[in-house]
């Protein structure tokens, strides 16, 4: 397609101008004037007045070029196309030219003249022909023109371009090549609309058929055209047309068709159905969603009166007339959730849309939407009374919970939250959370939104600074509630006012850190004792005192290191402690030492019991009392001591007294009859009496000589002693007795037993009782005396027994072991024996006891201090 150029100028309107150089006058000429709506004089006949015709960017243009030819600096001649001003305002185009028509005798130029074309018509052509094409471009339009006698067809490059080709690849190109490309389902449409066209049943070509790109994809063209040339006859000779690319209308079309076939089923699944009513016809229209929702067949055909008269009458269909009414009269449209009763008498919740349309302020047409609700409607008919039974619910709840709405607004709240959130005589309900407690900050806001998305937070002992100052801690939990299984309607939150007990816990903890500091620097030990005796904790001050890390004692009880005499008494107050009969207790008891040595301490023990009474462990203080205690128990061994040479000495001075005085008052009373007595064979016979009495006096005296040598020598030197040795000897003494009495000593004894003795004491212990087991023999049988040892916490006991006379302990038990006490008729018995070995026994720190039976036997057991525990000499 060539652009449209003017062919011939001849009837253009042509004016003319001129320039003497030297006068430096213009004349133009009434032609030229009269192009720009002037007439000649009333334009000034200087260079200027091209000032005054050209458009600004034009005229020094022109003016330099003039000069440029009046200097001879340019070519003899000029052309130029410019625009003017026309007197009305208008643009004029013309053709400027310009050239040298005189020169004076040097050759310069002297006359300068052109002429003015007016080109205004070619120039609009010009420009409308570029502006169809920039549109034809901007449109991706392609032109094409067909020869319809020899098939040819030629085209711009936008049509080959819409097929990925250049004008010169296609080339030459004929209606067979176009039909080439077209795709073969769509070739004979596009036939056919062609031949109507040509045969005139159609007022023009045009249709939508698929190409083939040079790149081998199929691309949709509507293609339109037109005849422009007959024959005489009135053949078509020729056609010309456009065609642009619909590709993206085309799969938009078929997207729209998709989702409308989709939208179609999605309706019937979601029972969504449409509706409207031509008013001026009265005439509804229902689609079949509609039909079916309103369980009616589908031939049914409703007017505005029936479609009403399905909402039930009342409310319902009050509702629903009211709302046509003011659509119709109104223009105000309706969105509502009513009942219908349907054409098989169901209930049924729906959703009925209504929108007017209007012409000329009349409402001509009504049309809308009817989506059956049932299920959904039932649902949150359900759920809103669960809603108030939840509210009732949290109002009521004992604890303190609050419920709100997805923005944060009270539903309800529980006494309990009015109460310890100060609220009481305030209105909440509807109230944001944020606007009752306008201190909560951003990070409580963040833990909302996110419960809000389904999360769950908690967390205990939070604390809250209050706008009056105070702090509040609390345990807290925030939950969404759902209206359905996914949507969610707001939040739940559960909290615990634990100011008091966190207070306390606070209060506890800094007491437990002074009880700590106390704990381990105290001067005494200090312990934690499970309620099973474990220990739990121990000081330092522990640790030193029973000679164990703290480590070692941890894999201890103190019943593990508590002195088996102590551990009754010790866990009876234990017991009482822990069934509340006391407080505390006190007492003293004795550890044994890592090293095993004995360690006396003064222990104090109190029970921690929990917030509910149950019992959590003992606190125990220990006090080491050790150096004190052995010196208490020196100063009553002491005491005790002294208690018993008191007693022995009053003893001994009764003795002295009672023996003395008697054998005094005999010898007194012998000496007055021997003085006043005359006859001399009474004389001799008072003698022998006074005599008598001499030798029992001496015989006392040297009894009394021994008690007193046994009082004064009571810490005679001591030595280990072999046991059975002794014995031997001492049977080995006894020997004659034994053959005459032919008596049988059986010494079980061992012969490694020692003991802890005094050498002159134990011959004499060991002679008394062995001799007293023979000479207080039974005289119906032969003695038997058998020696045994054993051995008990603090002494080695040596039992001798014998099947003698025995002794009526009921009788004589009390004063058995006195000084001159006798209870055989024997005529050795003199009551001393008995009396000195028991001393010489308690002098060493034992101890002696009798077990008998008149006409059976007497065991003797001698308690003999033992060597490893010597506590028992200091008695």
């Amino acid at each position: 397609m060539n652009d449209f150029t003017p062919v011939d100028f001849e009837d253009a309107f042509v004016g003319t101008w001129h320039w003497n150089i030297p006068d430096n006058t213009v004349s133009v000429s009434p032609a030229l004037a009269s192009q720009l709506g002037y007439a000649s004089d009333e334009l000034t006949q200087t260079p200027d007045v091209w000032n005054a015709l050209f458009l600004p960017e034009y005229a020094a243009e022109i003016s330099s070029q003039h000069y440029a030819l009046s200097e001879a600096l340019q070519p003899l001649s000029y052309r130029e196309d410019v625009r003017c001003r026309h007197k009305s305002g208008a643009i004029v185009w013309v053709t400027h030219t310009a050239q040298i028509t005189a020169r004076d005798a040097q050759g310069r130029p002297t006359q300068l003249a052109g002429r003015h074309v007016d080109i205004t018509r070619y120039k609009e052509a010009q420009l409308e022909n570029q502006m169809y094409r920039s549109i034809l471009a901007g449109n991706q339009v392609g032109v094409w023109e067909a020869d319809l006698v020899n098939g040819r067809m030629v085209f711009d490059e936008q049509w080959a371009a819409q097929l990925g080709y250049t004008s010169e690849e296609l080339r030459p190109f004929t209606r067979d090549n176009w039909l080439a490309l077209v795709h073969p389902d769509d070739a004979p449409y596009a036939q056919q609309a062609l031949a109507a066209h040509l045969a005139g049943t159609q007022s023009r070509y045009e249709c939508e058929v698929r190409m083939q790109h040079k790149n081998g994809q199929w691309v949709w063209m509507l293609d339109k055209g037109t005849l422009t040339q007959w024959s005489a006859s009135g053949t078509p000779l020729q056609m010309q047309g456009c065609r642009h690319t619909v590709t993206e209308r085309k799969q938009y079309q078929a997207q729209i068709e998709h989702y409308r076939e989709l939208l179609q089923k999605v309706n019937q699944v979601a029972q969504i159905g449409t509706w409207e009513v031509d008013l001026a016809k009265n005439e509804p229209v229902w689609s079949q969603v509609t039909k079916e929702i309103h369980e009616v067949d589908e031939n049914f055909q409703p007017d505005l009166s029936t479609a009403l008269a399905f909402y039930p009458a009342g409310v319902h269909r009050e509702t629903i007339t009211r709302a046509v009414h003011q659509a119709i009269q109104e223009g105000q449209g309706y969105d509502l959730e009513l009942q219908i009763l349907t054409a098989r008498n169901k209930l049924k919740w729906v959703r009925a849309i209504g929108i007017p349309e209007f012409d000329q302020n009349q409402c001509t047409r009504l049309y809308g939407i009817f989506q059956d609700i049932d299920a959904q409607k039932t649902t949150e008919l359900k759920i809103r009374d669960s809603l108030r039974r939840n509210q009732i619910f949290v109002e009521q709840c004992p604890g303190a919970i609050a419920m709100f709405d997805t923005q944060m607004r009270y539903l309800a709240a529980s006494q309990q939250w009015i109460e310890e959130y100060a609220l009481q005589g305030r209105q909440i309900i509807g109230v944001s959370h944020y606007t009752i407690f306008p201190e909560i900050g951003d990070d409580w806001k963040q833990i909302h939104q996110e419960c809000l998305q389904g999360h769950i937070n908690q967390r205990d002992e939070v604390c809250f600074p209050r706008m009056n100052d105070t702090t509040q801690w609390i345990n807290w939990d925030v939950r969404p509630w759902y209206i359905s299984e996914e949507e969610i309607g707001g939040l739940v939150m559960y909290t615990s006012d634990v100011t008091e007990r966190k207070e306390a816990a606070i209060r506890l903890a800094r007491s437990e850190e002074q009880f700590r500091q106390t704990f381990d620097h105290a001067a005494i030990g200090m312990a934690l004792v499970s309620t099973k005796g474990a220990w739990l904790r121990v000081n330092r001050q522990v640790c030193e005192l029973l000679g164990y890390t703290e480590k070692e004692l941890m894999q201890k009880t103190f019943q593990d290191v508590t002195h088996p005499d102590d551990l009754e008494i010790d866990l009876l107050y234990v017991q009482q402690l822990l069934n509340r009969q006391i407080n505390t207790y006190r007492m003293e008891k004795r550890y044994f030492h890592k090293s095993g040595s004995t360690v006396w301490v003064n222990l104090a023990v109190s029970l921690v019991r929990d917030e509910r009474g149950r019992p959590l462990h003992f606190v125990s203080q220990i006090e080491d009392i050790t150096e004190r205690k052995i010196a208490f128990q020196k100063l009553e061994e002491t005491l005790v001591l002294v208690k018993e040479q008191n007693d022995r000495l009053m003893n001994f001075a009764h003795i002295v007294s009672h023996n003395l005085r008697s054998h005094g008052g005999n010898l007194e009373m012998m000496l007055t009859f021997f003085s006043t007595e005359t006859d001399e064979d009474e004389k001799a016979l008072l003698l022998q009496n006074i005599n008598n009495i001499s030798a029992s006096l001496s015989e006392t005296i040297t009894h009394l000589t021994q008690v007193v040598q046994i009082q004064t020598r009571a810490h005679e030197q001591k030595e280990e002693l072999g046991l059975r040795r002794f014995l031997d000897k001492t049977i080995s003494t006894l020997s004659a007795d034994l053959r005459r009495t032919e008596g049988v000593v059986t010494n079980e004894v061992p012969d490694e037993a020692r003991v802890l003795f005094n050498a002159a004491y134990l011959d004499s212990v060991l002679l008394n009782f062995l001799s007293n087991a023979l000479k207080y023999r039974h005289p119906q049988r032969t003695p038997q005396i058998t020696l045994s040892m054993d051995e008990q916490e603090r002494y080695r006991v040596l039992s001798i027994r014998d099947n003698g006379m025995g002794i009526d302990l009921e009788r004589h038990g009390a004063k058995l072991f006195g000084l001159y006490k006798t209870f055989h008729e024997h005529a050795d018995a003199r009551g001393v024996g008995l009396f000195i070995t028991k001393n010489q026994i308690e002098a060493m720190g034992g101890k002696v006891a009798v077990e008998s039976t008149p006409g059976v036997g007497t065991t003797f057991k001698i308690y003999f201090c033992y060597e490893k525990d010597t506590a028992c000499l200091h008695h």
